[in-house]
């Protein structure tokens, strides 16, 4: 992460896009959520938001967040064989075994299939009810792909006996708040509407959790309150690994644990300046805008309409808060300075009542431990942390919601000397092998999973507390029932396993239960990032009430994972699981909320930026302009390079985009039966105020610039094939095919004249449903 810093962003991005293979005994599939969801999602997110006009009070619109330059939302279905067969088996046994059991596959509805029910095993019931873990990679909102995360989805997979749907959302800072929450509630849309053609059945919410980690986990929690909010049926639960919960770094951890934790102690934010990051100025972005209006009135109505939509729209935005965006760098990719207290941006400022189970992991070296702390006692406990009025004035929602809404069931674990994503990013340690089996418990739990038959290495025994009763309470698990075996130590053993293998297992399980006991007899430190604090455990010695000598007791100790941690949770009684996870998996009861870091600072500076993160920031940040000064110099040179060459374009497209819109009937900026809206559809609403960073009001990037050529051109090729269909019969075509006609012819001749204009450019040609060569 340091080394990227002497990267640009758009160079860190690029590498991170790199695509890896997949392990044998897994299958992965990519699909399309269409743009007909994207939609659907996009009206549900204004709905939960409060309606139109305060999203353009807010985000400053509602239509520049849904452009985007794919024809949906990439993702990829993940899952595992019914069996995963031992590398050690002879070739003649996995043969046999394959011919008895064929392995699982998924489609995506781009597959060609055959009309056969079991051609489309993935439309079958006997996937109805297993779990489906609908999971978002993390990156800090502006890299990361499915790629990157594809050996934990291949293990969740593997584990829960189900299947893994992972997106690809939009990325900051090309695609800011809130274009990434609409992505993922479009695929949540995706698994329990799908469309006609999907290669899935539609699937139970109660069968589904949303799971993430890092900004992934953060986006969980904002779209598990948008589906809430939208009034769509809440998924089984949440799967929150590391969430990043407050953008603002408002808590402790951020400084006093940076030297236990994997992420730069300066953020994510500051990388070799380029184009693209930091964002243009004030000046050029509002010069920018006011072109782009012009051009889109131009082309959509008329010369006079666009003057007078672009002159409202610089003196609305005199009007407006006054608060001027040049006056501090924006501090993240996701979101501007201002939204940062917004509670789908920082979930930690919000209403978390009312939400489905949620799993809370976090590590105690990580930078993010207080905020995930504070986060999960403020959904268990919402009724103790009350809202700022700033918070509802950016959700609206909110008023009101205590009286609906009740409190929710959280399950939150703290492992020791861990930092930042345990189970995905270092794997090959004991406590994360016990976090990922955390994990696959609490989703077969909260779907309603059959148990899966499990052999437990360590003994499973419940600790008794004596604390303030934020520990869950258990009876002690009787496996010999269910085992055969009279031993404790082990628990279900697999059907079939032989008698020799069941006595390896119990001298396995014998051992490990002795070397706990000797760990359970020595007090154990606990590290609050440069503090410590000793705890010892609590047990009988041997005396009763009474004052007899009485048996010396073992200490009882319980691993994370254990099925019977949930025996009595979620209920009314107990809301809340509170644990700590040693480094070898033993589980203990998380301190009181008074002696936990996240709770000594005060309400009235929980999503305020402290001077000691600014300060940090602008030392580094001044730091990096010295270094990279010779490169600041030719941005700006860079920067209006590009305008120059993007208005050329503009003026060329004009007319073939014209005679399109004149054609098509007027001001309409969606394309087909699909949806889709064009990238300009903002410019056309003077209330419509896309941020410095977002794609779609810029043109001094390069990127910027192959954005718009091949969303234009799209949408004149798209064009084109309507009026194709038209003639032939094959569509219904437009209300005119023959002025259909000449506006597609003209937009061959412009698209051709500005393919043999642009030279030394990576574009490609397509074919038309006539053979006709676009440029697209």
């Amino acid at each position: 992460m340091q080394d990227a810093t002497t990267h640009t962003v758009e160079e860190f991005q690029s590498f991170i896009k790199a695509r890896g293979g997949s392990l044998p005994w897994v299958n992965v599939v990519r699909a399309l959520v269409p743009l007909s969801l994207c939609d659907l999602a996009a009206a549900h997110l204004i709905k939960a938001c409060g309606g139109e006009e305060v999203m353009k009070q807010t985000l400053g619109g509602t239509k520049w967040w849904q452009v985007r330059s794919t024809q949906g939302v990439e993702a990829e279905w993940v899952t595992a064989e019914r069996a995963r067969e031992s590398p050690h088996r002879s070739q003649r046994q996995r043969r046999g075994k394959e011919a008895k059991q064929a392995p699982l596959r998924f489609f995506s509805s781009d597959d060609s299939l055959e009309d056969d029910e079991g051609a489309r095993p993935n439309r079958g019931t006997e996937m109805d009810d297993t779990p489906c873990l609908l999971y978002i990679h993390g990156g800090g909102y502006y890299f990361g792909t499915v790629d990157g995360d594809r050996s934990a989805l291949e293990r969740y997979a593997e584990k829960i006996q189900g299947r893994v749907f992972a997106v690809d959302y939009r990325l900051a800072p090309q695609y800011p708040f809130p274009c990434a929450i609409q992505d993922v509630l479009a695929a949540y849309l995706y698994l329990i509407q799908p469309p006609v053609g999907a290669s899935h059945r539609a699937i139970n919410p109660k069968k589904i959790v949303i799971g993430g980690d890092s900004s992934g986990g953060g986006l969980a929690l904002a779209v598990l309150q948008v589906i809430r909010d939208a009034g769509l049926p809440l998924p089984a639960g949440g799967v929150l690994v590391s969430p990043w919960c407050d953008l603002t770094h408002s808590f402790h951890s951020i400084t006093t644990n940076t030297e236990t934790d994997i992420l730069p102690a300066t953020g994510l934010s500051l990388h070799k300046p380029s184009p693209l990051w930091p964002p243009p100025s004030e000046e050029m972005t509002s010069q920018v805008h006011a072109r782009l209006r012009m051009f889109a009135n131009d082309v959509v109505h008329s010369h006079h309409g666009c003057e007078r939509t672009a002159s409202t729209f610089r003196e609305k935005l005199r009007l407006s808060d006054g608060e001027d965006r040049s006056s501090t760098p924006q501090f993240q990719f996701y979101a501007e300075n201002r939204l940062l207290r917004h509670p789908l941006v920082s979930p930690a400022l919000g209403y978390l009542g009312g939400l489905p189970p949620l799993f809370f992991i976090a590590g105690n070296g990580e930078v993010l431990r207080d905020e995930i702390v504070y986060t999960a006692h403020r959904a268990a406990h919402p009724d103790k942390f009350p809202l700022s009025e700033d918070v509802k004035r950016f959700y609206p929602a909110f008023e009101g919601m205590k009286d609906k809404m009740r409190a929710t069931a959280v399950h939150l674990q703290i492992y020791d000397d861990a930092a930042h994503i345990l189970p995905n990013l270092f794997p090959f340690a004991t406590p994360a092998k016990f976090c990922v089996r955390a994990i696959i418990t609490f989703i077969r739990h909260v779907t309603h999973a059959p148990p899966k038959t499990v052999f437990l290495i360590s003994p499973l025994v419940t600790t008794d507390s004596t604390s303030s009763g934020s520990f869950l309470v258990h009876p002690s698990v009787d496996s010999s029932s269910e085992s055969g075996s009279d031993d404790p130590s082990v628990d279900v053993l697999p059907s079939g396993v032989g008698a020799k293998a069941q006595e390896r297992y119990r001298i396995v399980a014998s051992l490990s239960q002795a070397t706990t006991r000797l760990r359970g007899r020595s007090a154990q430190i606990f590290r609050f990032g440069n503090e410590e604090v000793s705890r010892s455990r609590s047990r009988d010695d041997g005396q009763c009430s009474e004052g007899h000598a009485s048996e010396p007791k073992e200490p009882s100790v319980v691993f994370a994972g254990a099925a019977a941690a949930y025996e009595h949770w979620p209920g009314d009684r107990m809301p809340m699981i509170r644990e700590r996870v040693s480094t070898q998996g033993i589980v203990s009861p998380l301190e009181d909320e008074e002696d936990l870091p996240a709770f000594r600072l005060s309400s009235q500076l929980i999503g305020v930026i402290p001077e000691s993160v600014l300060e940090r920031y602008t030392a580094a940040k001044q730091t990096s302009d010295l270094r990279f000064a010779s490169t600041i110099k030719g941005i700006e040179k860079a920067r209006a390079r590009n305008v120059e060459h993007a208005s050329r374009d503009l003026a060329q497209r004009a007319a073939a985009l014209r005679r399109y819109f004149r054609s098509a009937g007027g001001a309409s900026v969606r394309s087909g039966d699909d949806g889709g809206v064009w990238r300009l559809a903002w410019a056309l609403d003077a209330d419509e105020r896309p941020p410095p960073s977002s794609i779609v009001g810029r043109l001094d990037t390069e990127e910027a610039l192959r954005f718009a050529r091949a969303t234009d051109r799209r949408w004149l090729l798209e064009f084109t094939a309507a009026a194709d269909g038209g003639r032939q019969g094959l569509g219904p075509g437009l209300s005119s095919w023959k002025s259909a006609g000449a506006a597609a012819m003209m937009a061959i001749l412009f698209t051709t004249k500005l393919q043999r204009s642009v030279q030394k450019e990576d574009v490609g040609v397509a074919r038309g449903p006539t053979g006709r060569s676009v440029l697209y």
